[in-house]
């Protein structure tokens, strides 16, 4: 008897113990990765208290009426709730309020009358002054480590962190340099990118609560990337878990160099599609020998698998996905899917019409569009504007395009295991990609052996690098008796 069991996932084994011990800190933060809220503002909601000493977090109030006004580049005196006056920059006024951008880098909201234009200079605050304020509350005992870009706080492993690194670290200056020859007005952020990184869950939900199923994201209010190490994940499911959670730092940290060069205002309410589709168009990633980011355009095994399975539960192609995926104000892991498919397509195929598309779209600025019961038709006007109305003629360019590029399926071509159970009164085996499985099918078959025979019964297990091959074993295997 041959089965398949498991629906967890192993990674292929490296060359050296450093990078398996690599693989296994970095599997972090997903359990669906299309579930995540990977463009983050939180919203207001209960808080632990924050630890002695340091003081309660404000909340980034923004007025739902009002009229808009753009900052121009002023500055303002604020409090900086210490009782000392700092120089912050004007983003929006809405109402009776401004958003200003303090010197680390958080957005705050604050009462036109708690503020004053000024004709004092801006100063960025430096990595040092950053640390310090950061270290200045609950994550002082934080390990931190600083490049020519990037600060990262972080309680979790070496390897975690070393994996994180290196992959943001190559990215940035591509990322930077595809916007360049598109002609997009780019520049060097204001001060150092801040990524806080959380060995835990709970440690991660008590900093900030997010909904549940959100392990990483990007916050527009505090602009930090935040993202944790989840090692029963690692347990459960190592080599899946790893190929989608280095996917996850590299789009974070997009729409991190987004927000912060100049691509992206802050707050700017872009179609969403573009938005994170443009992200997993800039994130592919690889575990092949090393962690690694791919490069930009480079095909997301993980997106053309979902793809194809969505494809597969569709009878006839319409347009349907395309006009939803255009118009979505919330996207599923599905729609992450179709967003990077049809971000792909444009980038790939209509180049020049998705870069004008893509200039039109860094217009817009905070806030913009407004009306949320606008929206919709607004996205679906704008993407009309560059690409036209027949979503069906798109859909079938799309779906024929992403057909046509390199794909290795992420879940099939990974190491599974062969697990062989033989007795006197039975002979099975089974493959699983899942270590965690192979332990549980043990003990359940185990179950099924008369116990006159149980001490006798042998179990083997045998790793192969993909399902084909390990399925090929278990037969070759059962019919050799």
């Amino acid at each position: 008897m041959l089965g398949y069991f498991g629906k967890f996932h192993s990674q292929t084994a490296c060359d050296s113990p450093p990078t398996r011990r690599a693989l296994k800190a970095l599997a972090v933060v997903i359990v669906a990765l299309g579930s995540l809220s990977l463009l983050w503002l939180a919203p207001a909601r209960a808080k632990d208290e924050p630890p002695e000493g340091e003081p309660p977090r404000e909340e980034l109030t923004i007025p739902s009426t009002g009229v808009v006004r753009q900052g121009q580049g002023q500055r303002v005196l604020v409090s900086d709730g210490q009782g000392e006056q700092v120089v912050a920059l004007l983003h929006v006024e809405v109402g009776d309020r401004r958003l200003v951008i303090m010197p680390s880098g958080r957005m705050r909201s604050l009462a036109i009358s708690e503020t004053a234009i000024t004709k004092k200079p801006f100063r960025s605050a430096t990595k040092e002054e950053v640390l310090a304020e950061l270290k200045s509350g609950r994550l002082a005992k934080f390990k931190s480590r600083s490049t020519a870009r990037y600060v990262y706080l972080y309680n979790t492993s070496e390897e975690f962190y070393r994996g994180t690194s290196r992959i943001l670290e190559t990215m940035y200056p591509a990322t930077v340099a595809y916007f360049k020859r598109q002609k997009l007005p780019v520049h060097d952020p204001a001060g150092p990118l801040i990524v806080l990184m959380f060995r835990t869950e709970d440690e991660f939900q008590r900093y900030e609560p997010v909904p549940q199923g959100v392990a990483a994201y990007y916050s527009a209010e505090t602009n930090h990337v935040v993202m944790y190490e989840q090692s029963d994940l690692v347990e459960m499911a190592p080599e899946l878990a790893v190929k989608q959670a280095i996917g996850v730092v590299a789009h974070e940290g997009v729409h991190q160099v987004l927000n912060n060069i100049g691509v992206q205002q802050r707050l700017s309410r872009w179609p969403l599609w573009t938005a994170e589709g443009l992200a997993e168009y800039f994130a592919p990633t690889s575990v092949d020998k090393r962690l690694r980011w791919k490069g930009v355009g480079m095909p997301n095994d993980f997106r053309i698998h979902e793809l194809e399975s969505l494809l597969k539960k569709r009878s006839n192609i319409d347009g349907e996905m395309v006009s939803q995926t255009v118009a979505a104000s919330g996207l599923s892991s599905a729609g992450y899917a179709s967003a990077w498919a049809l971000t792909h397509y444009l980038a790939s195929r209509k180049k020049e019409k998705f870069h004008a598309y893509l200039r039109e779209v860094a217009k817009l600025e905070p806030l913009e569009p407004r009306d949320p019961r606008q929206a919709t038709a607004q996205r679906k006007q704008l993407f009309t504007k560059f690409f036209g109305s027949d979503y069906e003629a798109i859909e079938r360019a799309v779906i024929e395009h992403v057909q046509s590029l390199p794909y290795t399926d992420p879940i099939a071509n990974q190491t599974h295991y062969v697990v062989m159970l033989n007795t006197s009164a039975l002979r099975t085996a089974g493959v699983t990609s899942s270590p965690a499985s192979v332990r549980r099918w043990q003990e359940e078959t185990l179950t099924k052996v008369p116990a006159s025979v149980r001490a006798q019964a042998t179990f083997d297990v045998m790793p192969f690098e993909n399902r084909s091959l390990a399925e090929q074993y278990a037969r070759q295997w059962l019919q050799s008796r």
